[in-house]
């Protein structure tokens, strides 16, 4: 007969493998793994990556509080919340290229299509009054007074992301379009595509643009606003 200890988390989540699946199918726990290779820290970069992912998927929270829960997986988790911003910081120097080897993958063994790309910005605030080149402030969509950084996303018509770009603050939705558009026509490699946004974008350097480059578009318009 044995007894488990008070305050000890036996709970363990089940349903991660269906991620954990599609994670490996991916492949990337190679990307990080290669990554890694010639950095000197000492924790595993996949290991954050695979339990922030499963974190995020299943109980959306703050980085603090997913590594109070990470126990509850079944995949090693032998990292700090120092170890979750270091990985962080080493991640944003391959951001760009993991979202171009993950495009890849999904291209390679789903069948990705993006003739036909929605494209949408939101923003995120930060618990500072401290401006910097990035952190501005601008229109916040929660009415906060804070410094932001604007997030440009695309997804393809099945709703998965594309690609993302970050803004300063204080640069307007519309501004966002083009440099995001031209990112993506040329680190992906897409033929024609149809732009769909709302009318945060709609505006007639957008729409020249889209014409120009022999594309699609199909912006919201206010009623009362229109000719």
């Amino acid at each position: 007969e044995s007894k488990v200890a008070r305050g000890v988390q036996n709970r363990k989540n089940y349903g991660h493998i269906v991620f954990s699946k599609v994670y490996h199918e991916l492949e990337l726990d190679r990307f990080f793994n290669n990554k890694q290779r010639h950095e000197k820290f000492k924790f595993n970069s996949n290991s954050i990556m695979k339990v922030l992912l499963f974190a995020r998927l299943l109980y959306p929270c703050s980085k603090k509080a997913t590594v109070e829960i990470k126990e509850r997986f079944f995949d090693k988790a032998d990292f700090t919340l120092d170890d979750v911003y270091d990985c962080l910081t080493h991640f944003d120097k391959h951001a760009k290229e993991a979202q171009r080897f993950i495009h890849e993958q999904i291209v390679k063994g789903y069948g990705r299509k993006t003739d036909l790309v929605y494209y949408d910005v939101t923003n995120y605030y930060f618990e500072t009054d401290k401006q910097d080149d990035l952190r501005r402030k601008g229109y916040s969509k929660e009415h906060r007074p804070n410094p932001i950084v604007q997030m440009g996303l695309a997804v393809d018509k099945q709703g998965i992301p594309i690609a993302y770009q970050l803004f300063e603050g204080n640069k307007h939705d519309s501004q966002t379009l083009m440099p995001a558009l031209k990112n993506i026509k040329k680190e992906y490699k897409t033929e024609r595509i149809v732009v769909v946004a709302d009318k945060g974008l709609n505006s007639g350097n957008n729409i020249a643009f889209n014409t120009v480059l022999g594309d699609g578009y199909v912006y919201s318009q206010s009623v009362r606003g229109a000719s």
